[in-house]
């Protein structure tokens, strides 16, 4: 899963997987990502998390914005999953 296809589609190869292109800060995404595995593996029995990404500014500099993406990355994918 990526949100680069090129990505996605390599990865997929290289493991013997299916390719899915999606943003899993977004429920819809993460629902169609678990029902494409269960389609293509009969479900799903475990996840690797490897999302994250940060944002490094002074927090006086953080603008809601800013926090917003960084929960989105760091937290709403886990929740969703």
């Amino acid at each position: 899963m990526d949100r680069e296809a090129s990505l996605a589609e390599k990865v997929a190869k290289d493991v013997g997987g299916v390719a899915c292109v999606a943003d899993v800060t977004r429920r819809q995404d993460v629902e169609r990502i678990f029902s494409t595995a269960k389609e293509a593996f009969g479900g799903v029995r475990g996840v690797v998390d490897i999302v994250g990404m940060a944002k490094l500014l002074p927090l006086g500099k953080f603008t809601d914005a800013d926090y917003e993406w960084q929960f989105d990355i760091g937290v709403r994918h886990a929740f969703l999953a």
